[in-house]
């Protein structure tokens, strides 16, 4: 039966590498535990790539290491995209895949100043908190470009921390069908960092990483009401400062609070 764990299971975990590659028919790969498994060659199947991991937990696509399969899990832990050499890229998911991310994370890994993008089908989030974020040893980009953006599942975030600019070291794209925007927002549930999420042209961006963040409507140290409804709000609260108190009720799209230096008070206070 070419259905299994693979990786073990257990509370501390092992280590597994495979050199050779794999052929699963219609079989699925299931890794639960704490270690990390590398596929250094081909994994070929119709079957799914399930990650139920644990935080630790670390699959590992390197050398030739690549998967065929259409339907990727990342439950938890970390799906790393690897390349350790110079001498050019691997395709390492099939272009018409459907990554889907539930409490897990992405981690594109290239080092030696190589660029890479890596093409997906479709982005869809399951239930928790994921990341997407990538390491590099040079100047190089690193993006993963997804045709399409999928379902989002109840109480399913993400912070695609390495889309800090369209030229930075590391970036998202959606090459097709991209979140809609509301407001200039993917949404309450889409970060960059620190800052609420955009899109431009291809690229998931942050709204803004300046302070103050030129992407929001500012304000500093004073009440924010008069802020229309379609408002990106960025309040600033400054060292020294006495707080923000809300004079009255109101309805903005998003609010990002900004401590800017030590001291004061560093209250925001809705009982307008």
């Amino acid at each position: 039966n070419p259905s299994g764990n693979v990786g073990g299971s257990g509370t501390t975990g092992g280590n597994l590498t495979v050199n050779c590659t794999v052929d699963l028919g219609a079989g699925n790969i299931t890794q639960i535990h704490l270690g990390t498994t590398t596929f250094n060659g081909l994994v070929t199947t119709t079957g799914s790539i399930i990650l139920d991991q644990q935080t630790t937990g670390n699959l590992i696509l390197s050398g030739s290491g690549a998967f065929t399969s259409n339907d990727i899990y990342v439950n938890g832990g970390l799906l790393t995209l690897g390349t350790t050499t110079s001498s050019g890229t691997i395709d390492r998911i099939s272009d018409t895949a459907t990554l889907t991310l539930a409490g897990g994370q992405l981690v594109l890994s290239h080092v030696n100043d190589v660029g890479d993008t890596e093409n997906v089908g479709t982005l869809a989030l399951g239930a928790g908190y994921s990341v997407i974020t990538g390491t590099n040893g040079g100047s190089k980009n690193q993006i993963v470009s997804f045709g399409a953006f999928g379902t989002r599942a109840t109480g399913a975030t993400i912070n695609f921390a390495s889309s800090t600019s369209a030229n930075a070291n590391g970036s998202v794209q959606f090459s097709g069908t991209a979140p809609t925007l509301v407001n200039n927002l993917i949404g309450g549930w889409a970060t960059v960092g620190d800052n609420f999420a955009t899109i431009s042209g291809t690229n998931v961006l942050a709204l803004s990483g300046t302070v103050p963040a030129t992407g929001y409507t500012q304000f500093s140290n004073v009440d924010f009401s008069g802020a229309g409804s379609s408002a990106n709000v960025n309040e600033i609260i400054t060292s020294g400062g006495t707080g923000v108190f809300m004079g009255a009720s109101n309805t903005i799209n998003s609010l990002r609070l900004q401590s800017s230096g030590a001291g004061g008070v560093n209250i925001l206070d809705l009982s307008g």
